[in-house]
């Protein structure tokens, strides 16, 4: 059986509140940016945590800051994956277990 790979797979330095430091560190978005898969993850991973945590409908990008990101069910699934970095701090290994939950696990989880 072939062991199921995340797109994170490989993320150790995580960032919050921007996308790359430039010598490794990386916010979630930043470091699978480009990646074969790109879109087909973020919005499986983003309609996930939509489903299994309990979102506002808008949120900031980072404490303190002004900018909204759109937590709706039709908003931005960049905007969820951003809010769950910097607000909900998940670490890359959470991004890592939902992304293979996702690929293994029935679609519709809750």
């Amino acid at each position: 059986m072939n062991k199921v790979k995340s797109i994170w797979d490989g993320w150790k330095t995580q960032l919050f509140g921007q996308w790359s430091d430039y010598k490794g560190g990386y916010c979630a978005l930043g470091y699978i940016d480009g990646a074969s898969g790109y879109s087909e993850t973020i919005n499986r991973v983003a309609d996930y945590i939509r489903r299994n945590y309990d979102l506002p409908d808008n949120g900031s990008w980072a404490d303190g800051y002004r900018n909204r990101l759109d937590l709706r069910p039709n908003g931005s699934a960049s905007s969820v994956i951003i809010y769950a970095n910097n607000i909900l701090k998940f670490s890359p290994e959470d991004f890592r277990r939902i992304d293979i939950l996702t690929q293994t696990a029935p679609t519709r989880m809750k």
